[in-house]
């Protein structure tokens, strides 16, 4: 028997992103989640989380490049959407140590500042809750770097799950020559795979994920190269909503617009894809 009331689990705003990079294919970065975790314990997983009280700050929104702030809100249909893409640098940082940053209006953070461990002490205090977003950049003087950052995607955890989020989700290309590295406590190992590949291995049992994870993926898998994605993503032509097939075995079954099968299928978890 549950131990908790799922209909009265609080819906929270949350902001993810899929980090992805060219190699001979195209290639996403994974996170592997603490087996410990309340929510998604030991599945695989994109970098994100909650959206806290500290990113809606209108002195991060001034620091926030390449985003048309109105827009965002248009976008996002949100007084605070800005919030969304803060969230998703932040928990990059803190979860897989990828600093999505510039250090002036058009120079990306050095990469070998971050690989030095420059920043270090600060991951471990935002990740602690010992300093803030804003804390971080009056120390440093950096600036967030927005315009990476194509929205792309929107999930909402069905009734069920001890907690449930609201989140937007994001695709971005990598910031050159940074290392990414587990924070060892949220995430436990992380990897960059291959979309078909990382599908292939959920197939097999091999990595566990979400429906969310597992559709964007699959999305994702149908582009050659990150340019292609990232082309697709900023022209928001692509939009579409998931819906969900039993198999004959009652094993989900993601289902896009123009799948076989699509109009019959459920609509038991929201979502919607613009890649």
């Amino acid at each position: 028997m549950s131990e908790y009331d799922q209909a009265a689990i609080q819906v929270r705003p949350a902001a993810t992103v899929m980090l992805v990079r060219q190699r001979a294919e195209v290639e996403v970065l994974m996170l592997r989640r603490n087996a410990r975790s309340v929510f998604v314990g030991d599945m695989w997983v994109f970098p994100g989380g909650a959206v806290d009280e500290a990113d809606r700050d209108d002195t991060l929104y001034e620091r926030l490049r390449g985003v048309d702030l109105d827009a965002a809100r248009g976008r996002l249909e949100l007084d605070d959407a800005p919030a969304y893409w803060i969230a998703t640098i932040r928990e990059t940082f803190e979860e897989a140590g990828v600093l999505v940053a510039l250090e002036d209006d058009n120079t990306a953070v050095d990469s070998t500042r971050v690989a030095s461990g420059e920043f270090t002490s600060w991951r471990d205090d935002l990740n602690s809750g010992q300093a803030t977003m804003r804390s971080f950049l009056d120390d440093t003087g950096l600036l967030l770097d927005g315009s990476r950052l194509a929205y792309v995607a929107r999930f909402i955890t069905p009734v069920g799950p001890p907690r449930r989020y609201d989140a937007r989700f994001f695709l971005a290309h990598a910031p050159e020559d940074q290392m990414a590295s587990v924070d060892n406590d949220e995430a436990v190992g992380h990897e960059w795979v291959p979309p078909a590949v990382a599908i292939a291995r959920e197939q097999s049992g091999e990595m566990e994920m979400m429906t969310p994870t597992l559709a964007c993926l699959r999305r994702l898998a149908a582009y050659e190269t990150a340019h292609d994605a990232l082309d697709a993503a900023w022209s928001g032509t692509a939009e579409t909503r998931l819906r969900i097939n039993l198999d004959e075995r009652g094993i989900r079954r993601i289902a896009f617009r123009g799948d076989e099968g699509y109009e019959a299928a459920s609509d038991s978890e929201f979502g919607w894809i613009g890649i």
